[in-house]
């Protein structure tokens, strides 16, 4: 019999979705057909509320952890549990990522060593140009002395690191969207993942560093990495996608841009509807 952890990693800082949060996973319960436990692990200084019915543990970490360094050793906690606990799957959820209430009864019957569902952060990217003084375009730039600009964009993209025969790279959207059902991937966020008990067992702890580096990277990209090499496969399901909420508490960024999409007319600012006065 299949028995599933949902490991919920938490803190005051997804407080702002916590109750939308608690009921997707509510729903997800309702419509699971296999045994589901519960377990989320919290740190912070406030009470965690909203988390009621469900086992529920505080991490105090050390004066000198980092926010990276807290993340780390959570999620090493929450491996621990899934083991001790004779569980034969354990579904990592991040707490401002909304899935489908379908997630885990797809996940467990796609019978694959890990699956994740696909959901969006943001990519920033950056370019460096010479403006020539003559172009009329960019006269506004004479005022500021300067013929050099920098372009900054920060686009969309899936959390998935593609695998391209022995290359890899981040996803974007046109790598997400024309492909369907599971595609073999060689990491992604941990925020939406299913991992089977045996790869949790052979391919050990979460870690911030590989053994053979000193390069610190993010504990999931390393994990998927180590899984890869040792033989595990990781597929992402596109037809599962997660919403992430992902919030900056940046009053100027709360707003969005609609546009009419039959002559691309500007229809003004919406405030997203996440406040900063939601936060704990």
């Amino acid at each position: 019999m299949h028995k599933i952890l949902l490991g919920i990693n938490t803190y005051p800082g997804h407080a702002f979705c916590r109750n939308e949060y608690v009921e997707s996973i509510k729903k997800i319960i309702e419509n699971t057909r296999y045994s589901v436990e519960v377990y989320v692990l919290w740190n912070g200084n406030q009470t965690c509320w909203g988390f009621d019915g469900f086992n529920v543990d505080k991490f105090n970490p050390a004066k000198s952890d980092r926010g990276i360094d807290i993340l780390c050793k959570k999620q090493n906690i929450i491996r621990k549990y899934a083991l001790d606990g004779g569980f034969t799957h354990l579904f990592m959820s991040e707490t401002d990522v909304l899935h489908p209430c379908n997630i885990l009864n797809s996940f467990v019957e796609h019978d694959k060593d890990m699956v994740t569902s696909p959901y969006m952060i943001t990519s920033t990217r950056t370019a460096y140009s010479k403006i020539p003084f003559d172009n009329p375009k960019y006269e506004f730039l004479k005022k500021y002395n300067t013929d050099s600009v920098i372009f900054v964009t920060n686009d969309k993209i899936p959390c998935i690191w593609g695998l391209w025969g022995n290359r890899s790279r981040l996803w974007g959207l046109e790598d997400l969207f024309p492909q369907r059902g599971l595609v073999r991937v060689i990491s992604s966020g941990i925020g939406a993942m299913m991992i089977k008990r045996k790869v949790l067992e052979e391919v050990g702890s979460f870690m911030l560093r590989s053994a053979d580096t000193d390069h610190q990277q993010f504990t999931d990209y390393l994990f998927c990495i180590k899984a890869y090499q040792m033989g595990f496969q990781l597929f992402a399901d596109t037809d599962i996608i997660s919403n992430h909420l992902h919030y900056d508490f940046d009053e100027t960024q709360m707003f969005t841009n609609w546009f009419n999409p039959n002559d691309i007319k500007d229809l003004g600012l919406e405030p997203n509807p996440y406040s900063a006065d939601k936060y704990e």
